[in-house]
């Protein structure tokens, strides 16, 4: 899996907004929160398994590793089916 090429992830104050580059009125902004942006940093940097991305996650908030997992298949699910991941 890949991020769909010119999404950039922002972080504008507390906030972290998905947007698409090449698309300047800014019609399709998406908002994470800070445990989402990590996803995205994390399949950005070229992780391809939601297993590492969760183990990766769960180390780094000290959280339950097959809670995070349903939570990481989930986020990608629904970033895939947005477009904003390809494979």
């Amino acid at each position: 899996m890949k991020i769909k090429p010119g999404l950039k992830l922002r972080k504008i104050g507390n906030a972290y907004m998905v947007v698409d580059a090449a698309d300047c009125d800014f019609t399709n902004v998406y908002t994470l929160n800070e445990t989402a942006a990590r996803i995205w940093e994390l399949v950005e940097a070229g992780e391809q398994s939601a297993e590492n991305i969760a183990q990766t996650i769960a180390s780094e908030y000290d959280a339950d590793a097959c809670r995070v997992l349903e939570d990481v298949k989930t986020t990608l699910e629904q970033w895939t089916s947005q477009g904003l991941l390809i494979n």
